[in-house]
């Protein structure tokens, strides 16, 4: 497999490189056929097929269709590999999807609870989020647009903003 070449041992139990090998002596293999897989990148994967009833099994013939079929069987089982590691990913990523839903409503709860919103905005994009507890203490829809720099409603909000920070300011320097 190392040298990628194609081994065939026409009788395994005649004298050749391979007939010291443990494996051969111990199993009175007769005819081998060695195919390295000819996938870029992948040195340690082939066939290795044995007969142990009658040498010369192995013809050129033969080999040849027995190449393209370990060929087949190696992008059948990259394929495989492939489709493992996509599902994988896949169910990682719902599994992370659910703990940001978790997330997300846990948030929405305790901002809820103590009164406090939040936001996020894009400085690229000019796109701004809002918590739907920042909605309530600002008196706005939920479904108000806050993206787009000529939107009346979004300079509305804007406006609201310093309100709202002022009062919260005022709240925490009274003590509340």
């Amino acid at each position: 497999m190392r040298t990628q070449e194609s081994v065939i041992l026409d009788d395994a139990s005649a004298r050749n490189a391979f007939s010291a090998d443990e494996y051969i002596r111990h199993n009175r293999v007769r005819s081998v056929l060695c195919l390295p897989s000819d996938q870029a990148g992948h040195t340690n994967r082939g066939a290795l097929l044995e007969n142990n009833l009658a040498p010369r099994v192995f013809t050129p013939a033969r080999s040849a269709v027995l190449k393209l079929l370990a060929s087949q069987a190696a992008i059948a089982l990259e394929n495989a590999y492939l489709y493992t590691d996509l599902q994988q990913e896949n169910s990682e990523r719902r599994r992370a999807e659910d703990a940001l839903r978790r997330s997300e409503a846990y948030s929405a709860e305790a901002q809820n609870l103590s009164h406090t919103g939040s936001f996020g905005w894009n400085a690229c994009s000019g796109e701004i989020w809002w918590s739907a507890e920042t909605f309530r203490i600002l008196n706005l829809s939920n479904r108000t647009e806050l993206t787009g720099a000529n939107n009346s409603t979004n300079a509305s909000a804007r406006q609201s903003l310093p309100r709202a920070s002022t009062r919260s300011r005022t709240t925490r320097e009274e003590g509340f």
